[in-house]
């Protein structure tokens, strides 16, 4: 017999630890008690692998990791007979043929089954197993026989008349069964903060064409922050229209409501949107319709990836170098804004200025004015003479201002941030961009490495807009005419010396190229996949101010570089991605270190002949 209770979906994403199921556990526990309403039939769905931890890794496949996780899955299920309630929750799940990513529904009655990802879309990863190696239809869980399937379908009698289907992970439209009036998705998408050409939402598209009902829900940032930040994002679509979402990155448990009885009843395809197409961009990687928005978000999405690192590890303390530049300038800003959001005074950040040999009075001036601005605590620690003992002990000759020169510098400066680090107990926070990070524009072992790098993801056309808003909105007015003036100040390592000048004669953009052009070709090489002949021709379009030869020089450029650099990538640093392009070697962009560039070189190369 029919329920006469309305039937309420709970999009819940609870507080959670990696790999710790107990904890996990009483979250879930502790989130159902809080929103328990008497006057209704209530549904919580969770995050993908919400006992375990989406971000477990490798650890999911080892047996004491699935071992607990079942057995919360057992406490659970007696917790939701107890208080009368339905729930859909994530679990690395054993069987004969292999270890599986499932998706377990649970109702005031019992475990019904599980639901596994779509072998079509290859939804899969290590640890687990591929779901179409699965081929059993029941899974032997304590002497009970329960149904297991790829996007299974469940009839949930006495809560609503249409059947449900489970999916783990984005649903494949093709494989959606029609006779379902809700999909419910739980996944662990990254938080980003797209460029020019945003994507529509998945789930509003999926609503939409279907006329469906979907519930999405994702694991949140108290996941690993190690390449990515989660987005916590769990939100609900009727017919296309967006009728309850979460906050994203909340690190506390948060729940929102859908009454399916109310909402259901109004469902009606919605107006298709037109399609925007293709939008050509001189920056890509910056949204231009709503930048404020976006900077914003790529602010929020570094400081919670700090946040994470810094509550982890237990340290209320960070250390990071200073140079008056814009990439050591937006770290500081983030380490300020992850220190507000944990309460921790700005005092407890230690900013360190390490003047050398090619530093500018410029240079120094900005970094002394923004951490005192700041409020932050700052040392100053000159490096020049002690790189010139060192190059005395290496027998590198007086006034050779080779690369030995300038890497020198670089390491003793990351040797000091280190060192205070351990001295303090503190996290040493690095600084360079994505851009660099792609041309390999560091010195390895130096710059290149941290403890973690808040601005990994972040490529330096957009680390520029965001600084210069930053500033500002942390900082006031005087903030904000401060970043503004680094964000517009030359780019330069100021590792030659100045012989006498104020301002380096060291311009990184003369001896790599533009940034803006490097920018453009990262994006559409990677996120477009376009090749040589189709990035020159978009590059030749937006850029008309600039001579075709010009344009192919620093494309030939930038493929030496990002080739070469693979090796100093592939020993990179945690750090988050923020927008769509990661460079991880962990789960971002995979490549060989001795991958030959012969192929695209050669195809700029017949570009530049072409010319002639």
């Amino acid at each position: 017999m029919p329920s006469l209770l309305p039937a309420h979906l709970v999009l819940a994403v609870p507080e959670m630890r990696v790999a710790d199921p107990q904890f996990n556990l009483a979250a879930i526990l502790a989130l159902m008690d809080t929103r328990l309403d008497p006057d209704a039939q209530q549904l919580f769905l969770f995050p993908e692998l919400s006992l375990s931890g989406s971000s477990a890794g490798d650890l999911l496949a080892l047996p004491p990791l699935a071992e607990a996780c079942l057995q919360s899955l057992l406490e659970l299920e007696a917790a939701c007979q107890k208080r009368a309630v339905w729930a859909a929750a994530g679990l690395p799940l054993r069987s004969r043929w292999g270890l599986h990513n499932a998706a377990a529904l649970l109702s005031p009655q019992g475990l019904l089954g599980f639901s596994i990802p779509d072998p079509k879309t290859g939804a899969w990863q290590r640890p687990f197993s591929p779901p179409q190696n699965f081929e059993e239809e029941a899974v032997d869980i304590g002497g009970r026989f329960l149904p297991v399937g790829s996007n299974a379908r469940f009839d949930l009698q006495g809560f609503l008349t249409e059947p449900v289907q489970l999916w783990v992970g984005v649903p494949n439209p093709e494989a959606l069964d029609r006779d379902c009036g809700l999909v419910l998705s739980m996944h662990n998408l990254p938080a980003l903060a797209y460029g020019a050409n945003q994507p529509e939402d998945w789930a509003a598209n999926l609503s939409r064409r279907y006329n469906r009902s979907v519930a999405t829900c994702s694991a949140g940032p108290n996941e690993s922050t190690t390449d990515q930040v989660y987005s916590g994002r769990a939100c609900f679509y009727q017919a296309g229209r967006l009728e309850a979402c979460t906050r994203e990155l909340q690190f506390d448990s948060q729940a929102k409501s859908v009454n399916l009885s109310q909402v259901q009843r109004k469902r009606q395809p919605a107006k298709m949107p037109e399609d925007a197409g293709f939008m050509l961009s001189r920056t890509p990687f910056i949204d231009q319709a709503a930048p404020k928005a976006q900077f914003q978000r790529v602010l929020d999405i570094q400081a919670a990836g700090l946040t994470k690192r810094l509550m982890h590890i237990g340290t209320r303390k960070a250390v990071l170098g200073l140079s008056g530049g814009a990439d050591s300038s937006l770290a500081l800003l983030v380490c300020l804004r992850a220190f507000r959001l944990l309460g921790y005074p700005a005092e407890q950040i230690l900013a360190v200025s390490m003047p050398g040999p090619g530093s500018s009075r410029d240079s120094q001036e900005r970094a002394r004015n923004l951490a005192k601005l700041s409020r932050v605590s700052l040392r100053e620690i000159p490096i020049s003479a002690a790189v010139e003992l060192h190059l005395r002990d290496i027998a590198h000759p007086e006034g050779q201002f080779d690369l030995t020169y300038e890497n020198a510098q670089a390491r003793e400066r990351t040797q000091i941030l280190m060192d205070l680090a351990n001295q303090q107990g503190a996290l040493m926070v690095g600084t360079g961009d994505l851009s660099e990070i792609a041309l390999g524009w560091s010195t390895f072992n130096g710059d290149h490495i941290s403890f973690y790098n808040v601005n990994a993801g972040v490529p330096k056309t957009l680390l520029l807009q965001v600084l210069a808003w930053a500033g500002g909105e942390l900082l006031g007015k005087e903030g904000k005419v401060l970043a503004e003036r680094i964000a517009n100040a030359s780019i330069s390592p100021e590792l030659l010396p100045l012989q006498g000048a104020e301002h380096s004669q060291q311009s990184t953009e003369e001896s790599i190229g533009p940034y803006l052009l490097h920018d453009f070709f990262l994006y559409h090489m990677l996120v477009l996949r376009q090749n040589p002949q189709e990035i020159f021709q978009y590059a030749s379009l937006v850029f008309e101010e600039r001579e075709p030869a010009e344009i192919l020089k620093w494309l030939r450029v930038f493929y030496k570089r990002f080739f070469a650099a693979q090796f100093k990538r592939s020993a990179s640093s945690d750090g988050p991605q923020v927008t769509e392009v990661s460079l991880s070697p962990r789960g971002g962009w995979v490549m060989p270190s001795d991958a030959v560039s012969a192929l695209w070189l050669n195809q700029v190369d017949n570009l530049i002949q072409g010319l002639n």
